[in-house]
């Protein structure tokens, strides 16, 4: 691939036509990018893809997009189990990739996938866009003024596998998992975690509870695929207040300290009000913005752009990537009932 001038539009293809794809699409384009290829062996849903992008060639083949296309960005938006083949493909072009999580099934093929990038001098960037949200940055900036985080308590309870049956639900949980332990290390502001610190209280198909320490901070993590209703936040408590992280939706909200017994009172309904004010602001802040679903993924992309573009810092550093692989490994494989503490890395 030849360098891409400051003042040209990236070259992007996507590979994977279905709904990330579209997303990541549109995203692309509304930071500035070229849509230059959609690459799907299904050839309806890529041609309904390309109806949006007029420029884009379609392709059934990533390796013959690669030679008719010559994008500077690949965007892989296809089932995990893919991801190592068409990464690693990608990158010996010498492209930027971007890749839905989880970057590959296992920490040591993650590390592969990372060296290859590093000797090729292209960015891999995987998808944890909920650092991203306006509701997160906002929370970080009230931290550094308040205090650090003490313990956050991270739920999330989804309904994706609800058309795919019982059997999805154990995949589900492993692809959601990247999530709550990048959402973790930013806010304890640590790209290592040491796994020896955590316990796997409850795992059972389509079920995960765990809790451990990052840097001074605790943490609990709380997965599911049958709790009604779905939901995805964290409770971040710190000594002077607390806040609320909604990361479906991508706001925030702040719970101040109030003293006494009418401050005590009142906290429920100021509570309430506060968490009322911020969704409102947070849906007009959406809507003029256009970004109907998936928050915090069209900053991501931007950053991701600025550091492909301009050799600005990367989204994320490859050891906060090798530390989410890893603790997905540790914690999502692992079968515990009753609770057992992880074995320390031994490496």
């Amino acid at each position: 691939m030849t360098a891409n001038p400051a003042n040209r539009p990236l070259r992007v293809a996507i590979i994977g036509a279905g709904l990330m794809g579209r997303w990541h699409a549109c995203y692309a384009t509304r930071n500035g990018a070229k849509v230059v290829a959609v690459v799907d062996r299904d050839a309806a849903a890529a041609d309904r893809l390309r109806a949006g992008f007029p420029a884009a060639g379609v392709f059934a083949d990533a390796a013959a997009m690669y030679r008719a296309a010559a994008p500077d960005v690949a965007h892989i938006c296809t089932p995990s189990e893919t991801h190592v083949e068409l990464v690693g493909a990608a990158l010996e072009q010498r492209v930027h990739v971007m890749v839905e999580k989880p970057l590959a099934a296992s920490a040591e093929q993650t590390r592969r996938l990372l060296d290859i990038a590093d000797a090729a001098g292209k960015i891999l960037c995987p998808v944890f866009q909920f650092p991203f949200q306006d509701g997160f940055r906002s929370a970080r900036e009230w931290l550094q003024a308040h205090g650090p985080p003490l313990r956050t308590d991270l739920t999330i309870c989804s309904a994706g596998a609800e058309r795919l049956g019982r059997a999805a639900d154990e995949q589900l949980v492993l692809e959601i998992l990247p999530h709550p332990i990048s959402v973790l290390c930013v806010l304890a502001g640590t790209d290592v975690v040491d796994h020896s610190r955590w316990t796997v209280a409850g795992r059972t198909e389509g079920e995960l509870f765990a809790y451990g320490r990052i840097g001074a901070m605790e943490a609990s993590v709380c997965v599911s695929t049958h709790a009604r209703p779905a939901r995805c936040e964290a409770r971040v408590l710190c000594a002077n207040g607390s806040l609320h992280l909604d990361f479906f939706h991508g706001y925030g909200a702040v719970q101040r300290v109030r003293g006494g017994r009418t401050g005590k009172i009142l906290l429920p309904l100021e509570s309430g009000i506060a968490l009322s004010m911020a969704a409102t602001r947070n849906l007009l802040r959406r809507a003029l913005a256009r970004e109907t679903a998936y928050p915090g993924l069209t900053a991501l992309i931007a950053a991701f752009y600025a550091a492909a573009r301009l050799k600005a810092p990367p989204p994320f550093s490859r050891a906060l990537i090798e530390t989410v692989a890893e603790w997905c490994d540790r914690v999502g494989n692992h079968r515990a009932t009753p609770a057992v503490s992880l074995p320390a890395d031994r490496n």
